[in-house]
């Protein structure tokens, strides 16, 4: 006879495993203030570059105004502000993924917590099948609850 109640644990656990499971457990590898430092610096990196690259297409558009107006131009001041532009950004990101991290380890702690849950409900559904089958072999008890082997 089949289990409803073990065959729904078993789906459930499966899903989860296919659909979040194995970033879940790459994560649960980390301590959370690990997890969320990485992934901030990962993000630093990420600003980091994309500013770049907008600087240089900037650059490339503005190319021909850059050359006509070389001399006049403050170049100093031009990177002054682009430092700033990018020190705010960098800043913005940093803390933005800080949060998002923080927020998204703790999310799958708790997601981890109801897996383990299920597996522990799983376990104890195996144990009580195992018991059941060796009873059974065993020829069951008398009324008494006393083993007929013993």
């Amino acid at each position: 006879m089949l289990n409803e109640e073990k065959i729904k644990l078993m789906t459930k656990l499966a899903l989860y495993e296919q659909k979040k499971g194995s970033a879940a457990f790459r994560a649960n590898k980390y301590y959370r203030a690990d997890f969320v430092t990485l992934h901030v610096i990962a993000s630093a990196i990420a600003a980091t570059i994309s500013f770049l690259l907008l600087l240089l297409i900037w650059v490339i558009v503005k190319v021909d105004y850059l050359m006509q107006n070389l001399t006049n131009l403050n170049i100093v001041s031009m990177g002054v502000k682009a430092a700033v532009i990018f020190v705010i950004l960098l800043i913005f990101y940093m803390v933005l993924s800080y949060y998002l991290f923080t927020k998204k380890y703790v999310d799958i702690k708790s997601e981890l917590i109801s897996y383990n849950e299920n597996l522990k409900e799983l376990h104890k559904i195996n144990n009580k099948e195992e018991k059941a089958k060796k009873e059974k072999l065993m020829g069951g008890y008398d009324i008494d609850g006393e083993n007929f082997n013993d």
